[in-house]
This record gives structure tokens, sequence and C-alpha cells, in this order.
């Protein structure tokens, strides 16, 4: 999937090729992610990146979206099904 993307605080978006990771079950802590839906009771964006703390329940994920300067701009509880996990170096 290839998808643009605009980081807080920048006033252009940027290109993102993402390979996608098949089949449930394939999140995990310190996974970098891509907000699938608006989230507006929380404040999110479709298209907002992240990264994956921890599992807070069986398919629900608490997700620090940070500015680019890395300060926190939200703390959310995301479902699986939200999120789209992105792998930014394919040679991993």
């Amino acid at each position: 999937r290839t998808a643009w993307i605009v980081r807080t605080g920048q006033d252009s978006p940027e290109f993102l090729t993402a390979f996608v990771e098949s089949g449930l079950g394939t999140l995990k802590e310190n996974d970098v992610v891509a907000l699938l839906r608006d989230q507006p009771d929380q404040g999110l964006k479709q298209g907002w990146v992240g990264t994956i703390l921890l599992e807070l329940s069986p398919g629900v994920w608490e997700v620090e979206f940070a500015d680019q300067g890395g300060r926190t701009i939200a703390l959310a509880a995301c479902e699986a099904s939200d999120l789209l996990a992105l792998q930014l170096d394919p040679a991993r």
C-alpha cells in the first residue's frame, strides 16, 4: 500500500510506502502503525502514524501518536481493525 500522510506540525504531505503484514495477530509492541479511520472522540485523524506501546486486551492496543519533535500528542486505545502495521524498512 502507498499513501500520502501529513504529520502533525507539517504543512505538506509526504509519500509513504507501507508493506502490509497479513494475517491476524501480527501486531506487537513497538510496531509502527497507521490509523485507518478517524476517531473523533479521541481527536485522532485517519492516516496518523503512531507506535504500539502495549496490548490492553485481545485486539485492543495502546498507541502513542507523537509530533516530529517526539512529544506525545495522544495516547489512545485502538482496535486492531483500525490499525495498519507499517514496515518502513523493506529489508526487515
